[in-house]
């Protein structure tokens, strides 16, 4: 099976704005204390990984990917409200 686009593996599996704070948050706790357990950030990025069927692809720079989409999709929504 072909691994599908980061874009869509986002799209699929985040999907509410509770899951994006949740995923913000523990990205967060993970820079405030350098490092974090099992949490649904990392389990998402080890999703990914698996879904791309490479070796040596480092988990934390994928959870930063997955945080900074979180931050994007709320950065574009606050603008499209003030009409930006």
């Amino acid at each position: 099976m072909k691994p599908i686009s980061f874009d869509e593996f986002i799209k699929q599996n985040i999907d509410n704005d509770s899951l994006r704070f949740t995923l913000i948050t523990q990205f967060e706790e993970m820079v405030k204390v350098g490092h974090i357990g099992t949490c649904e950030l990392r389990t998402l990025a080890r999703q990914y990984i698996d879904n791309l069927g490479v070796s040596g692809v480092g988990v934390v720079g994928v959870m930063k990917e997955i945080a900074f989409e979180c931050y994007k999709y709320f950065a574009k929504r606050y603008l499209n409200l003030r009409s930006l």
